[in-house]
Order: structure tokens, then sequence, then C-alpha cells
């Protein structure tokens, strides 16, 4: 998890460290990106037959700017961060 529950983890993750490289495993802009994506969110990847994969891939590669968007704004979003206010939590 790239921020759990709003929490970053003192330990970097997998994906902090890509990200730090600017590499983001969620995004898919080629149909090899499909693969690692599949790769990156299941330990074990079910089966999926060739022309779905397909398809799902080509959607996939069809959302990328989309979900660009939509990671950028989350990431950018100080209320999304938890960390300031977990003293106040009891």
């Amino acid at each position: 998890m790239f921020n759990t529950a709003g929490v970053a983890s003192p330990i970097p993750s997998d994906m902090s460290k890509a990200l730090e490289v600017g590499i983001n495993p969620l995004l898919v802009d080629t149909m090899t990106d499909f693969d690692t994506l599949l790769a990156y969110v299941f330990h074990r990847q079910p089966f999926i037959p060739w022309p779905i994969k397909r398809a799902f891939a080509l959607q996939a590669v069809a959302n990328a700017e989309f979900n660009r968007l939509v990671f950028d704004a989350y990431k950018n979003d100080e209320a999304s961060r938890l960390e300031p206010r977990l003293a106040e939590i009891e």
C-alpha cells in the first residue's frame, strides 16, 4: 500500500520506493505495464484468458491519463495525510 489509511509507514514500501524514483506501478501506459500491474497487485495472479486480459489492458491504457490525474490529486492533498493529526487520536 502506498498510504495505508492515510498514515505513511516509517518503513518505505515497494510502492514508496518506486514512486521515489518516478515509477508508479499502478499506472498503465503500455500493454507491458499491465503485466507489471498484475504482478504488483496479486500475490497469486488469477488466470485471465488472453482476449479478456488484452481488453483489460487496453482499457487501463485508455484510462492512464485520468488515473494519473487522480493519483496526483490524492498524493498532493494535504488533507489525506493523517500523521499531523495522530496525536489527537485517543
